[in-house]
């Protein structure tokens, strides 16, 4: 599990972000165990889908933000949900790990390819 040293914020300079996508990466594998449940697998995500899901969680009166994360693997793209405090924390359980989910896919629809352009961090206010 993540410990509430590990909960990071995101950087203001944009040469941090790289950094900053990495620890959430990491988070979810300290948190592994807990997640693999989390784990989504389809062949194509849409835009709706994902803000379904920010809306869901986002009845959490600590959560003010949203993180959408993509990370290229081999065969498929893995995203990554989190949610952020005022303060721009990670939004954590009370085990410490990270509130949001990991998805693995083949394919993002249309519109969260023009979400993220050329980007692979994008932050929901």
């Amino acid at each position: 599990m993540a410990k509430e040293e590990d909960i990071v914020s995101p950087p203001s300079d944009g040469k941090e972000l790289k950094k900053f996508a990495k620890e959430i990466i990491d988070l979810f594998k300290d948190a592994a165990l807990d997640i693999i449940k989390k784990l989504d697998t389809s062949k194509k995500i849409s835009y709706n889908e994902i803000f379904e899901y920010f809306i869901q969680y986002n009845k959490d009166p600590r959560i003010v933000k949203g993180i959408l994360l993509k990370e290229a693997a081999m065969n498929h793209i893995v995203l990554y949900q989190v949610f952020l405090d005022k303060e721009n924390n990670i939004v954590c359980n009370a085990d410490q790990s990270p509130i949001g989910r990991k998805l693995k896919t083949k394919q993002l629809d249309d519109d969260l390819i023009e979400l993220f352009g050329s980007n692979d961090l994008v932050i929901v206010e």
